[in-house]
C-alpha cells in the first residue's frame, strides 16, 4: 500500500443522472490494496428531470458520500468541484468518472499503478473502455455484451494480468474515467468552464498540463463500461464516434494548433492500435481457456458468443473470426491461405485446449479438414429455422 494515500473516487452526475443502481453498486464494489478509497457523488442540479432524490437516496443507503449542487454549475464546473475536493481535503488522488460508467473492481489500483510505473511525470491515466473512441477496446455491441458488473470484473483483471501497471503515453486524458494526482490538480489548476457543454475541457486541461512538462497516459491494465457515445468525442479529433461542439473545437484548435497534428502523428504510430489489438486477444484467448470454445463452418452462423468464445468459418472467403463477448479476432492468416497449419491445430494452441463442438454446415477447404474431428457433431446441415 502506498503509505498514507488517500484516493477520492468521484462520480459527476447531472439532475440525478446517474441513476442506474447498477453505477453506485459499481462504485462501492472498488476496492483498493494500494490505497484509502472514499467515494462520493456530485449531482449537477437539473430539477426538471426530477432523478435526484431517487440518487441520493441510493447513496444514502449504499454509504455514498453525496452533494447536490444548489443550482446547475455545468458540466466543466461539477467535475471542478471533485478537483477542489481531492485537493482541499488531502486526498493524494482523484479518480473521476462519468455517472455512466460500470468501474470493475480493480480499478483504482490499476490506475494507481499505472501513475506509479511513471511516477511524477504524470498529468493524468485514463482507463480503457468499451467506448473512448481511439481509447476504446472495439466491440460490436457493448450495451449487450458488457453491461453486467461481473463481466467488467473479470475483463479488468484480465487486461491486468497481461499489462500489469503499463500506460501508454497519449495525447490526451478524457475524464469518463481518469486518475489525476492531487500534485498536478496543484501545478495545472482546475478545467475551464468556457467549455459549457462538456466537451474538450479534459483535452484543454492535458494540452495544459503537457505544457508544463506533464505527461497524459491511458492504462490497458483496466477496463471500464462506458454506456455514451460522446464523451470521447474531445474537440472533435477522436474518431467522431458522437457528438461535438464545434465551438469548442474552435478553442482548442486556437490554443493549442499543433494538437491535432499530435493526435494524427499518435494514431499513425499504431501504439494503440496494438494494444488493443493485444487487449482483444488476450480477452478472446482467456475466455476459451477456462470456458472452452465452439467452431461453426457456416455461411450463416447460428451460435451466439456470449457464454463462451465461438470461431466462425465463412465458405464464401475462408474468413476466419474469433469472436467473444463481441470482441473480434480475425485469423488472416488462414483467408490468405498463408498457413498450412490445419484450423483446429492453430485453436488448440490458441486456447491450449480442444474445441468443445464442431458444427460444419457448408463446405470449404478449411471446413473439410476438420471434419475428422472428434468434436464435430453435425455436418453439413442447418438447424430447422423459425419462419
Amino acid at each position: 500500500m502506498m503509505e498514507d494515500s488517500k484516493t477520492l473516487l468521484c462520480v459527476t452526475a447531472r439532475g440525478g443522472a446517474a441513476s442506474s443502481d447498477r453505477i453506485i453498486d459499481s462504485v462501492v464494489s472498488v476496492d483498493s490494496a494500494m490505497t484509502q478509497v472514499d467515494r462520493l457523488v456530485l449531482d449537477d442540479s437539473l430539477p426538471a428531470l426530477g432523478q435526484s432524490d431517487k440518487l441520493a437516496d441510493t447513496c444514502r443507503q449504499r454509504g455514498v458520500a453525496y452533494y447536490r449542487a444548489p443550482r446547475n454549475l455545468g458540466v466543466v464546473r461539477n467535475v471542478n468541484l471533485g478537483l477542489i475536493a481531492a485537493k482541499k481535503f488531502g486526498y493524494d488522488f482523484l479518480v473521476v468518472t462519468d455517472s455512466d460508467v460500470i468501474c470493475p473492481g480493480n480499478l483504482v489500483d490499476r490506475l494507481v499503478s499505472a501513475y506509479q510505473e511513471n511516477g511524477d511525470s504524470a498529468a493524468s491515466v485514463t482507463a480503457l473502455s468499451s467506448d473512448a473512441s481511439i481509447y476504446s477496446v472495439p466491440n460490436k455491441d457493448p450495451d449487450k455484451y458488457l453491461t453486467n458488473q461481473d463481466t467488467v470484473n473479470w475483463l479488468s483483471a484480465t487486461l491486468a494480468g497481461v499489462f500489469g501497471g503499463r500506460a501508454v503515453d497519449v495525447p490526451a486524458g478524457l475524464s469518463f474515467c481518469m486518475l489525476v494526482p492531487v500534485a498536478a490538480i496543484q501545478r495545472v489548476g482546475l478545467m475551464d468552464p468556457i467549455f459549457t457543454l462538456g466537451y474538450c475541457h479534459d483535452v484543454d486541461w492535458s494540452c495544459r498540463s503537457r505544457a508544463l512538462g506533464l505527461r497524459t497516459y491511458v492504462a490497458p491494465g483496466v477496463f471500464v463500461y462506458h454506456a455514451r457515445g460522446d464523451a470521447a468525442a474531445a474537440a472533435g479529433i477522436f474518431g467522431q464516434r458522437g457528438a461535438t461542439v464545434f465551438s469548442d473545437e474552435r478553442v482548442i484548435d486556437t490554443r493549442y494548433p499543433a494538437f491535432r497534428t499530435d493526435v494524427a502523428d499518435f494514431e499513425k504510430s499504431g501504439e494503440m492500435a496494438r494494444t488493443t489489438r493485444e487487449a482483444i486477444r488476450s480477452i478472446i484467448s482467456a475466455a476459451g481457456r477456462e470456458l472452452g470454445y465452439a467452431v461453426e463452418v457456416a455461411e450463416l452462423p447460428h451460435r451466439d458468443d456470449d457464454m463462451q468464445p465461438l470461431c466462425t468459418v465463412t465458405p464464401s472467403n475462408n474468413n476466419v473470426v474469433l469472436r467473444y463477448k463481441g470482441f473480434r479476432w480475425a485469423l488472416d492468416e488462414h483467408a490468405r491461405g498463408a498457413t498450412r497449419l490445419r484450423l483446429d491445430v492453430r485453436l488448440a494452441q490458441i486456447f491450449e485446449r480442444a474445441a468443445s463442438v464442431i458444427e460444419i454446415r457448408d463446405h470449404c477447404a478449411i471446413g473439410d479438414s476438420l471434419a475428422g474431428n472428434e468434436a464435430v457433431v453435425d455436418t453439413y446441415a442447418y438447424p430447422t429455422r423459425p419462419v
